[in-house]
């Protein structure tokens, strides 16, 4: 079971990096986005589980870092050849949750 976690861990890091992390242009991207405490993991059937993490965005600037509220994540994760995949992904919205909502309005400067 240990090693299955490890993988399914690193298809929700990946789905992470390939679908979240660097797609957001409002605001300065975070310095990296951790999860706060334990991965809840429901084993809903053999190939399946549902992956529920409280994750935040922590900002660093120099010697000082910001770390932004925890909220929840979920992902449907499914074996699929052998391998766990992510299936689909319940994000809070980036707007009004991680960033203020008026930064989503304002005009980048070029």
């Amino acid at each position: 079971m240990k090693t299955d976690l490890d993988t399914l861990l690193s298809a929700l890091y990946v789905f992470l990096s390939d679908h979240v992390i660097g797609r957001r242009k409002i605001g300065r991207p975070p310095s990296k986005v951790e999860t706060v405490g334990r991965l809840a993991v429901d084993e809903r059937a053999e190939d399946r589980a549902l992956v529920v993490a409280q994750v935040r965005r922590v900002w660093w600037d120099g010697p000082n870092a910001m770390a932004g509220t925890a909220h929840p994540w979920r992902w449907e994760t499914r074996r699929d050849a052998g391998e766990w995949r992510v299936w689909s992904a319940e994000l809070p919205p980036w707007c009004g949750t991680h960033v203020r909502a008026e930064l989503c309005t304002q005009e980048r400067p070029q």
